[in-house]
C-alpha cells in the first residue's frame, strides 16, 4: 500500500499493484490511470479553467471505470473503494487505446516523407 507523503520512483509499478487509484482529474494523471487500466476515485482540483472540473463531469457521463467526488469525502470510504473496485479496468480502452504513440510516430513519419 502506498502511504501518503512518500516519494515514489516508480509510479507505473505502484500503479500496477493498485487495486484502486484516488487522485484528481489533471490530464497526466488520468492519462497513466488509463493506461495502466485501474479504476479509479477521482476528485477534481478547482483550477483556473476549470479543466479538472470539465474532465470529472466527462468521466462522469461516460462508462469509464472512474467514481467522481466532487470534494474530498470524509466519510464512506470503505463503501467507495469497494464500489470503485468492482468497475472493470478494462473499460478505460475506451479512454486510451494504448496506440497514441504509434498514431504520433505515422504522423511524424507522413510529415517527413511529405
Amino acid at each position: 500500500m502506498a502511504r501518503h507523503g512518500v516519494w515514489h520512483r516508480d509510479t507505473q509499478r505502484l500503479l500496477d499493484e493498485s487495486d484502486v487509484v484516488i487522485c484528481h482529474a489533471g490530464q497526466d494523471v488520468i492519462a497513466e490511470v488509463s493506461a495502466r487500466r485501474r479504476p479509479a476515485v477521482i476528485i477534481p482540483r478547482e483550477r483556473p479553467h476549470e479543466e479538472e472540473l470539465c474532465a470529472a463531469e466527462a468521466l462522469r457521463r461516460g462508462a469509464w471505470p472512474a467514481l467522481v467526488s466532487w470534494s474530498f469525502p470524509a466519510r464512506g470510504w470503505p463503501e467507495l473503494l469497494d464500489e470503485a473496485r468492482s468497475l472493470d479496468g478494462a473499460a478505460w480502452s475506451s479512454w486510451c487505446d494504448g496506440l497514441g504513440a504509434r498514431r504520433f510516430a505515422a504522423t511524424l513519419q507522413s510529415l517527413v516523407l511529405a
